[in-house]
């Protein structure tokens, strides 16, 4: 047990927890995180340094899409898009606040399946329409959970779009560790994980289904229908309001189309341009202030592939593995609960499931043939796996990206109303559930 509790992995990912509660900047705390984790490893402190900037931002492509959809969130604001939206979504929900969370569960299925422009869609749909939340008094906390059920149904259970491409990772993943499998067992076993994130749904709709109070841009809230019946009409939708949703259409348009997210990034930057969405000689002054809004997110995200480098580097996977195993012996009930407490702290660190399924298939697959577990199974606790580092991690895009959508006013705080709802209402409903799948697989 020590040599687990010991791990490099381990220990780093519990400074990382650690440090991101105590409100050190996550950024900083990824980087302390993977430092350690190279020192405890052997490494000297520049062997550790060298690993992590050299591997930082390989997925540059994501980057540049998240940088150039902040540009359109601030175009939105700019051109008080969500002044004209909001009334006319107020009129057409009315007082069924709780259609909210069920759109986005569903918005977050159809973005890693048909619309592949994943949790980034927030920050379309979000800024336009953040004032009308606030007035409903809708808990974000609610709408960060079931949005990240939503995208954990989409590529778990779907083998379509970024589902297909998941279920491929964690297909080749298996077959590098000695497990040969097929796309449809894949989906099969992981309806487990989407029946998971239904339970989650639930219970978080049933915690957060009371109102709960923001600061509303004029200092106090009111309803969007009393505001209506006090005008009588609703605020008229000029061709500038258009120019700006037909932006954002181009974005999916683009990216369903010729399955690139820079070129969509970047025919949505022209479209702002073309149609007069952002005026010229306000263009320097939006275009900063877009970059400013994705910046930090995409440094994190950065960050935690560099992290994710330097954990396969010197986490010392191999000790990890027999130790583990001595520990398990032939208990699967245990052996399934320890592989996901493993997972939990390998993906916790990096925060992509995407990214970890390698990393946690090399230490999971060895463990679950030495107990003989059934390859659904197996499926089921490395997919799950990478799933935890997707629910609360404080690098992940999960997380980041929510916080960056619901925070615009600066009411939703990064760790206590996206990180800690998601790890609670989405990883504890997951853990129990997969713990308990090896009764039956």
């Amino acid at each position: 047990m020590s040599t687990i509790l010991t791990n490099p992995v381990i220990l780093a990912t519990t400074i990382l927890v650690v440090l991101c509660l105590l409100k050190v900047n996550v950024f900083l705390s990824i980087i302390i995180a993977s430092l350690c984790c190279a020192l405890l490893g052997g490494a000297t402190l520049v062997e550790g340094i060298e690993v992590f900037y050299t591997n930082m931002g390989n997925d540059n492509r994501m980057v540049l899409f998240l940088l150039l959809l902040g540009v359109l969130a601030a175009t939105m604001q700019y051109n008080n898009v969500g002044e004209v939206l909001a009334p006319r979504v107020a009129k057409l929900v009315g007082k069924k606040v709780w259609l909210f969370p069920i759109v986005l569960t569903l918005f977050g299925i159809m973005v890693e399946t048909f619309v592949l422009i994943g949790v980034s869609f927030l920050l379309v749909i979000v800024p336009p329409l953040l004032r009308l939340l606030t007035d409903y008094k809708v808990d974000r906390r609610l709408l960060v959970i079931t949005t990240c059920c939503g995208l954990q149904i989409g590529y778990c259970c779907f083998p379509v779009g970024y589902g297909a491409g998941f279920m491929g990772i964690v297909q080749g993943a298996l077959a590098d560790n000695g497990l040969e499998v097929s796309i449809d067992q894949i989906w099969r076993a992981n309806l487990v994980i989407g029946g998971a994130m239904v339970v989650a749904i639930i219970l978080a709709m049933i915690r957060y289904r009371k109102p709960r109070d923001y600061q509303s841009a004029e200092g106090e809230n009111k309803l969007i229908e009393a505001e209506l019946a006090a005008a009588k009409e609703l605020p008229p939708i000029e061709f500038r309001h258009i120019a700006c949703l037909i932006s954002g259409l181009s974005v999916v348009v683009v990216q369903v189309t010729t399955k690139s997210m820079p070129l969509a990034a970047l025919v949505m930057i022209v479209m702002l341009v073309v149609t007069g969405a952002i005026k010229p000689r306000d263009f320097e002054t939006v275009f900063m202030k877009g970059i400013m809004t994705s910046s930090y997110v995409c440094l994190v995200l950065m960050a935690a592939v560099a992290f994710a480098a330097t954990a396969k580097t010197y986490g010392d996977l191999d000790n990890l593995i027999a130790a583990s195993g001595a520990l398990i012996g032939g208990n699967k009930i245990f052996g399934a609960f320890l592989m996901l407490f493993l997972g939990l702290f390998i993906t916790m660190g990096i925060g992509s499931a995407f990214s970890t399924v390698p990393i946690v298939a090399t230490v999971l697959v060895p463990l679950g043939l030495s107990l003989k577990m059934s390859p659904a199974l197996i499926i089921i606790l490395v997919a799950a796996s990478g799933a935890l580092g997707d629910s609360g991690s404080p690098s992940s895009n999960q997380a980041l990206i929510p916080t960056a959508a619901f925070n615009i006013d600066g009411q939703h705080d990064h760790i206590r109303d996206s990180c800690i709802p998601s790890f609670l209402f989405v990883n504890i409903p997951l853990f129990v559930i997969c713990t308990f799948a090896a009764l039956f697989l």
